[in-house]
Order: structure tokens, then C-alpha cells, then sequence
């Protein structure tokens, strides 16, 4: 009997420690590779699982649909892989057998060649029948798949070859020529040029261009638009291709770098801003890279004594040093350990330590840093691999919103709390979101501090912090942005405006800004072809201009070509060139010498609000007059609305709204040129705040935000049913 109890106990104990070590070795599974996305995050374990978490708005979690994930979840991957990797909100996964499996963003067909526009299962992607894929390459717009057999397949929008004005989202779907080899082995002191080149072992995508590693460490490439020129031969065995947004990255075996493309955050680590064409060689002798990791604009770089550098944009503290400077030479980020893997996304790093912790930073509106909340960390905090967001917020304008801009067709949301989401075609830039990529629903702009006003150009948004700092983003034409730049440029990013003051107020219009100070001083930077700048020439400024104002300006009120300005007491002055004193011409007239100068327009009443057009004037007075005159009216002011509490215009200075003090909404412009007066819009409910858009209104009540498209506005006239009911949450 006792031999029997023994047994069974002993059977017992080994059925419990098999569980328990069972239990112990799901625990310690080890990650083995780390890619980070667009507020996304996949880690890929020693047993070939997947485990995701974060933003999942296009299925790039992999997990069957849409719904964010505030905790790891299992990818649905129906067997073990051996590879990972993400781009934007696109995501693949590659198997020891050569099996691939995509899923996520699929605008481009970057994951699937069909018409869905997102993939929230991973599918089997078969390039060619019964063929392996050896490497692939994820980018923003295109695809591309290497066989066993060494041909290169591309797929996508263009294959890669495609700028932000040249989008086209048909699928190609072929075979493309292999990148050229960069090296010609010396033979009697002549290159070889008969050298077959080694095969291709790795390739990576940029935007524009696909670069490949040949087996014996040779560079291949780029096939592509190669918009900064040709790429010479590198010597030194690489090792791995690195693709930011514009620019590119060369790890050698020796642990150097090669640099070039795009400067304009410090992305190459020479200490200056100045763009290459031609690869910069930056060698790490005292301690050697063994990896590096490349988001949009900024850079990680781990060294084989277990330190992370970190060089490029800071705008969001991605760099996990605490500070928003851009950083142009590498810096040291502390942790309190070795690491030994790295990944940077969009705006959010990970790093694991040789202990088996993970460090994350940046932004943590998904949880994605696992830290059980939905704070951002501006240097690395551990990560709970377990962890779970209670309750998360909703990421989608969770607050109520104070104030809405809309520069063109793009809408900028001011939350409460002083938080920024964008919605619209992102092709411009003027998102914020740090991509080119569209988005439908309203999406979050990380920044590191409260925002307290927002306003829109024709294609840029500035805003105002509650530190009294000025950042805007969109394209920069005719130094729209403040940053000298003359011709277009394209801001992903919130960027700060060098301004020596503190800042109170803001006041944009389509290509120029307007910022007050503390002290009372007002600073503009735009577009001066027609004087606008207040400079007494035409002369393009590099940026930021101080006004010299006759009086103190309490309000500035921009336009295209012409501003207005208000004092305390109510008078208007303007300056730059007054179109409508030529009414009858229809085109921009030549600047006169003394449209560059302070004028000073006699009103009969004390004006609280102005605006100028290309063509008309308006100006609101304290008694609720609403004053026009220019091309479509008389040459002297004249009452054109009555008992107005306020009004708006749109970017392109062709549409308006007026708001009552009784809560009516009058519209008219472009859509009723004939006859040129105002159309009532009639809501459900009396309506308290007006925004304007270039095409499309919000108005505010009591209970609720509603849309109105102006081109609506004539056959809405008469069924009355032109209002669209939003959940952009308002309150005032």
C-alpha cells in the first residue's frame, strides 16, 4: 500500500512541475525581434509566435479586425515564422520555408493585390506558384518579394516610384529588374567591369527607392525615383540597409555608417542640416554599431558595448532624451542596462535589455508602451509585458472639442485639454501625423504639451502651446511655415517656430501668419509678393518679420494679398495691395508704392471683427452691423447683414458664414454668385459657434456638431436637407 501511495504521489509531483514548467517556458519565452509601426508595436518570440498591441485602425495587429488593443494579443498566423516587419500601418511576417503572410494598411495593395483596403487577418501572399520568397521589403506605397530564383517582384502604387503629388492606387503587380551592383573589384588596377555580381541576400525599401545586400556584403541599388542623385560605390562589407522617409542608412561589418538623402532634422549625424547626394561616412572606431534602427526623420543606433545612440528629429521626444530639440550628432540615451535588440516606429521606440526587460518611449496613446496607462514617456520606462490599460480612453477625439480648423480639405480638432487631431487627405503633410497618409477618422498629433489655439492656412496648421511657443506643419511655400523656405516644402511633423517672445495670440490665412507677443509686438512671415509683410518692399523674408505699426494692433485679420488690423478702439488699418480699389479688373494688379504702407479706412462705426478677400471687405461692428464693400458691392461701406455676433470665411476666400445673435446661420459666396446675398441654413437647434472650410462648414449648438458641404447649399435650398449630424464632440 505504501509503495502504491508513493507512486501515485510521485506521479502527482511530476504532472505538476511538467504544468508548472510548461507555464514557466510560456513566461519566458524569449523576443527575438521588435518592429515598431505607426502607434504599433509586433514582437516576434523563440517559438516563431507574434504578439501585438497598439492602434489597429487598418487590421495591423493582425487579429482578425479593428479594434485596438491595449494589451498583447496573438497574432493569427497559422504556423511559426522566422521574420517581421512593419511600415506605417502595414505589416508582414516571413517563415523559415519561405512562406509569406501580409496584413494591415491596404490603400496601396502593399499587402493584398485586391481592392480591400485593409487586411485584419494575415493572408497567405503567394508571388508566384509554388516559389519561395527569400526577402521581402514593406514600404509606405509598394511592395517587393525576392524568390529562390533570384527575380525581384514588385507591387503596390507604382512600385515605390511615386511622389506625394503622384499618387496612384491601382495595383502592379510584376517582375522588376534587379538593383546594379555598386562594386567592381580592381584587376590590375582597372575595375573589372565583366564581374558578375554576387546574389542579392537582403533588399529594403525606401519611399522612393529599392537597395539590396549582395551575399558577399556588396550594395545593390537603388532601383527607383533616386531623387538625390546617383550613389557611388561604398567600400566595406554592409550589412544591413536602413530606409527613413527620405533619406538612407548603410551599417557596415566594421560597425560604420553611410548617410545620405534628406538633412532637414539632422537625420545624417554631420552636426548640420546641409542634404547629401553623395553617402557620408561616419565611423564609430571607439565603440562599432551592431544595429541600427530608422523611424521617418530620426535614428537609434546600438552599439556592441550594449549602448543606444540617438541622433534627428526630437519634435515629439522620440529620442527618449528629454528633450525637443532636434538633435544633428549622436547622443547617449540612458538605460540602466546593456540592450541588446532596438526598434523605432513612428512615434514610439522599444529597446530590450540583456536582463529580458523592455524599455519603450514616446508617444503611449494605445498603450502601446504596456507601462498600464496611456502617458507618453520622454525617456525610457520599463515595460510590463503583461500589462493591461483599464478602461482606455477613446483615442478618436475623446474630449470635447473648443475649436475647429480646416486648412482646404483637411479639419484640425482643439480638444479641452488642449489635444490635436487631424482628419483628411494627407498628401500634403498637413496631418501632422508624421506620414503622407490619409486619414478618415479624426487622428491624434502627439505633441508634448497643452495646445490653446489652433488656425488654418491653405495648407499648414499652426498652433500656439500653452508655453507661449508657436509650431505648425503642412507644406511650407513662400516661407508659409516661417522655417526660410521659398520653395515647397513638406512638414510631417509639428516643427516651432523661431520666435524671440512669448506669444499670446495667432492668426493665419491661406500663405501667411500673424503671432502677438507679451509685450504687444506683433511678428508675420509668409508670402510678401504683394506687401504684405508690412516691410514698405516686395522683398521675399527668410522669416519671422516684427511689425512696425503707427499704433499698438490689438487684432490682425490676414488675407491673401491684403491685411487688416484693429486697435483697441475699434478703428481699421490696412495694408499691401487692396484689390478692391480695382474692381474692375479680375486679376492681381501690380503692387503700388503705397499699398506697402499703413492706411488707416474711415468706418462710422467701432469694428470688433475684419476681414478682407481677394475681392471684398467685410467688418463686424460692436452694434452687430456687418459692413461690405469691394467688387461685388459698392466702393463705400454699406450694412450688408444685421445683427451679427459673428462671421467666417473660407481658406480660399470664396465662401462664408454669418452667425446671429439669435442663433440663425446665413451663407453665401462662391455656390450663389447670383444673386451675391446671404441664404439662411436652418438647424435643428440654435446654433452658438461657426467654423469655416474650404467646401464644408461646422456649426455648433446646443446638443451637437453638424457638416454642411456648400455645394449642397443650392439644392439643400430647397428640401432644407442639406445637414450632416457629427459625433466631433463640441462644447464651448
Amino acid at each position: 500500500m505504501r509503495k502504491r501511495m508513493k507512486l501515485m504521489v510521485m506521479l502527482i509531483l511530476l504532472t505538476l512541475l511538467s504544468g508548472g514548467c510548461a507555464d514557466q517556458q510560456v513566461q519566458q519565452q524569449k523576443i527575438v525581434q521588435i518592429a515598431c509601426g505607426n502607434d504599433f508595436s509586433l514582437f516576434l518570440y523563440d517559438t516563431g509566435k507574434v504578439r501585438a498591441i497598439g492602434k489597429n485602425s487598418s487590421g495591423q495587429l493582425g487579429v482578425g479586425d479593428t479594434e485596438d488593443r491595449y494589451e498583447l494579443t496573438e497574432v493569427l498566423l497559422p504556423e511559426a515564422v522566422s521574420e517581421i516587419g512593419v511600415s506605417d500601418d502595414s505589416a508582414f511576417a516571413l517563415t523559415q520555408d519561405g512562406t509569406l503572410y501580409t496584413w494591415g494598411d491596404n490603400r496601396c495593395r502593399q499587402a493584398e493585390n485586391s481592392a480591400e483596403p485593409a487586411v485584419p487577418t494575415p493572408i497567405r501572399y503567394q508571388i508566384k506558384e509554388q516559389e519561395k520568397v527569400t526577402q521581402f521589403a514593406l514600404g509606405w506605397y509598394a511592395s517587393y518579394g525576392l524568390t529562390e530564383s533570384d527575380v525581384l517582384y514588385g507591387w503596390g502604387s507604382k512600385l515605390g516610384l511615386v511622389t506625394l503629388e503622384d499618387l496612384n492606387y491601382e495595383p502592379i503587380y510584376q517582375a522588376v529588374p534587379l538593383p546594379q551592383s555598386r562594386a567592381f573589384p580592381i584587376v590590375d588596377g582597372k575595375e573589372n567591369k565583366r564581374y558578375i555580381p554576387p546574389k542579392i541576400s537582403k533588399i529594403d525599401i525606401s519611399n522612393y527607392t529599392i537597395m539590396g545586400i549582395g551575399d558577399d556584403g556588396t550594395f545593390f541599388g537603388p532601383v527607383g525615383e533616386n531623387i538625390f542623385g546617383a550613389i557611388p560605390y561604398t567600400p566595406g562589407e554592409i550589412v544591413k540597409i536602413a530606409a527613413g522617409r527620405l533619406f538612407c542608412v548603410l551599417l557596415t561589418a566594421e560597425g560604420s555608417l553611410y548617410l545620405w538623402g534628406d538633412n532637414f532634422r539632422g537625420e545624417l549625424a554631420s552636426g548640420d542640416y546641409q542634404l547629401r547626394k553623395v553617402p557620408l561616412f561616419r565611423s564609430f572606431a571607439e565603440d562599432p554599431l551592431r544595429d541600427v534602427a530608422v523611424g521617418p526623420s530620426h535614428i537609434l543606433a546600438l552599439t556592441r558595448s550594449g549602448k543606444v545612440l540617438a541622433w534627428g528629429d526630437n519634435a515629439r521626444n522620440q529620442l527618449g532624451l528629454a528633450d525637443r530639440k532636434e538633435v544633428l550628432s549622436p547622443e547617449n540615451i540612458a538605460f540602466p542596462e546593456k540592450i541588446t535588440l532596438i526598434a523605432t516606429g513612428f512615434h514610439h521606440s522599444d529597446a530590450l535589455g540583456e536582463s529580458g526587460k523592455l524599455y519603450a518611449f514616446d508617444a503611449n496613446d494605445y498603450g502601446q508602451l504596456m507601462t498600464g496607462d496611456q502617458t507618453s514617456r520622454d525617456t525610457p520606462a520599463v515595460a510590463d509585458l503583461q500589462s493591461v490599460v483599464a478602461n482606455p480612453d477613446p483615442v478618436i477625439i475623446p474630449e470635447f472639442s473648443q475649436e475647429v480648423a480646416i486648412a482646404a480639405t483637411m479639419e484640425a480638432f482643439l480638444t479641452e485639454s488642449g489635444r490635436v487631431f487631424t482628419k483628411g487627405p494627407g498628401d500634403m503633410g498637413t496631418l501632422g501625423t508624421a506620414t503622407a497618409n490619409s486619414h478618415e477618422e479624426p487622428t491624434y498629433v502627439p505633441m508634448s504639451e497643452a495646445i490653446t489655439q489652433i488656425e488654418a492656412g491653405l495648407f499648414t496648421f499652426t498652433v500656439l502651446t500653452a508655453k507661449g511657443e508657436v509650431y505648425n506643419w503642412g507644406l511650407s511655400q513662400l516661407n508659409s511655415l516661417g522655417h526660410d523656405h521659398k520653395e515647397n516644402k513638406w512638414y510631417l511633423t509639428p516643427t516651432q517656430v523661431p520666435l524671440p517672445e512669448k506669444i499670446t495670440k495667432i492668426r493665419s490665412d491661406m500663405y501667411s501668419t500673424g503671432a502677438l507677443a507679451e509685450s504687444g509686438n506683433w511678428y508675420m512671415w509668409g508670402d510678401n509678393t504683394y506687401g504684405s509683410l508690412a516691410t514698405g518692399t516686395k522683398d521675399y523674408a527668410a522669416g519671422p518679420v516684427k511689425l512696425e505699426t503707427p499704433v499698438p494692433f490689438a487684432e490682425l485679420f490676414p488675407s491673401r494679398s491684403y491685411w487688416l488690423a484693429l486697435t483697441a478702439e475699434g478703428e481699421v488699418y490696412q495694408w499691401g495691395t487692396w484689390q478692391n480699389k480695382f474692381a474692375e479688373e479680375m486679376y492681381m494688379p501690380d503692387v503700388q508704392t503705397q499699398d506697402l504702407k499703413y492706411q488707416k479706412i474711415a468706418l462710422p462705426e467701432k469694428v470688433i471683427k475684419a476681414k478682407s478677400t481677394a475681392y471684398d471687405n467685410f467688418v463686424l461692428s460692436a452694434t452687430g452691423n456687418l459692413y461690405a464693400w469691394g467688387f461685388r458691392f459698392k466702393q463705400e461701406p454699406q450694412i450688408f447683414l444685421e445683427n451679427v455676433q459673428d462671421f467666417v470665411v473660407s481658406p480660399r476666400e470664396s465662401d462664408f458664414l454669418a452667425l446671429t445673435h439669435d442663433g440663425k446661420v446665413y451663407y453665401w459666396g462662391y455656390n450663389l454668385m447670383e444673386p451675391y446675398i446671404p441664404v439662411e441654413i436652418h438647424y435643428p437647434e440654435i446654433i452658438r459657434t461657426v467654423f469655416p472650410g474650404e467646401g464644408i462648414f461646422y456649426a455648433a449648438g446646443e446638443e451637437a456638431m453638424y457638416m454642411v458641404y456648400d455645394t449642397w447649399i443650392q439644392e439643400g435650398m430647397k428640401t432644407n436637407e442639406f445637414l450632416v449630424k457629427v459625433d466631433y464632440r463640441y462644447k464651448k
